[in-house]
């Protein structure tokens, strides 16, 4: 999956760099990632604990923005919400590209509050929520029926802090149909469609 990525998106920008620990046992990771075809670096993090920054099950993917800011960490293979988050960075960069509001001479990526595609969708019970935040500040997440009127609360006012944020919204009790998830925070106001199927 993280090479078919990084085949994508390497000529818009998009660096990756694995890595491993146990370098040697219980395999190789060069070994690995010859049988694979991997053709990104990977690092040997037996000494250097990059891997303890973030989490220490595999796979663990996390996305850095320009700024070197993590706006994804997780566990698993979500390929949707990776290649999700990839895109909207990228796009980002052409509306941001000149905006040095810190002095830092680097574009101010995380500029925005996004909310992502919920995942899985279509979903049958509980589906996920991911959004991205620039700064700390409150969010409210409800989920609305199509004529408009909330099913549900998920977050109310709840203060978060910058970067990446996943939620769960679990709809056995509710009937089939399109759902509104609806995020506000700071007078914006972000919406996706989701699908319940029964």
């Amino acid at each position: 999956m993280t090479e078919t990525i990084y085949q994508t998106y390497k000529d818009e920008g998009l660096t990756v760099l694995g890595v491993g620990f146990d370098w040697d046992f219980p395999y190789s990771c060069k070994e690995w990632a010859q049988t694979f075809g991997i053709s990104y670096p990977i690092i040997d993090d037996s000494t250097t604990a990059i891997i303890e920054e973030f989490g220490t099950y595999i796979p663990w993917n996390v996305i850095l923005d320009h700024n070197l800011s993590v706006q994804y960490s997780e566990f698993g293979i979500n390929d949707g919400a990776i290649v999700q988050m990839i895109q909207d960075l990228l796009a980002d960069l052409p509306s941001v590209g000149n905006d040095d509001a810190d002095g830092s001479g680097l574009p101010n990526i995380a500029s925005e509050i996004l909310l992502y595609d919920a995942y899985p969708n279509p979903f049958n019970g509980t589906t996920a929520i991911g959004y991205t935040l620039p700064r700390r500040t409150k969010v409210s997440i409800d989920v609305l029926n199509l004529a408009g009127k909330r099913v549900r609360t998920i977050a109310d006012e709840e203060e978060m802090a910058a970067g990446y944020h996943k939620v769960e919204w679990n709809a056995v009790s509710e009937p089939s149909g399109i759902y509104i998830i609806r995020l506000r925070s700071r007078g914006l106001i972000r919406t996706r469609k989701v699908v319940l199927v029964k």
